[in-house]
């Protein structure tokens, strides 16, 4: 369903830019938590102890830290997909960043909604493929 005032968008975008910006300082925080104050909140992988293989995010924050620190070619053995996704995050976090703070009209609603989603469907489709080109080619 599509919101239909100018507030509803409002406040659906600002939802959508604390999202994304948390996906983005998320993966920092913990492995700063995790290397620089040396805490572990939880070692284990659910889906690795099930299945016996990596899970479909594994290596994502690892290799969002490589692309912060300018190592593409480690950032890609972390997980291939990961400057790729992050680099849709940074796009979806502009948009809505600027769309909001500077209360600029954006791309008519439907539209948006459309764009949107096409970019959440890429990032899950790169997800996977990143995923499986991991499995398959770099282990």
């Amino acid at each position: 369903m599509l919101p239909s005032t100018i507030l509803q968008q409002r406040r659906w975008r600002y939802r959508m830019l604390l999202l994304h910006g948390s996906m983005m300082v998320a993966p920092l925080a913990l492995l700063l938590a995790h290397t620089q104050l040396h805490l572990t909140i939880w070692s284990g992988c659910v889906f690795k102890a099930l299945f016996q293989i990596e899970g479909p995010a594994c290596g994502i924050t690892r290799s969002v830290s490589a692309v912060w620190h300018c190592r593409f070619i480690e950032a890609f053995k972390y997980h291939p997909a990961g400057p790729a996704i992050l680099l849709l995050v940074v796009i979806l976090a502009g948009y809505f960043a600027l769309v909001s703070l500077t209360r600029c009209r954006g791309l008519n609603w439907p539209r948006e909604i459309r764009v949107y989603q096409g970019i959440e469907y890429m990032a899950v489709g790169l997800l996977v493929l990143g995923w499986l080109a991991k499995i398959l080619l770099i282990h």
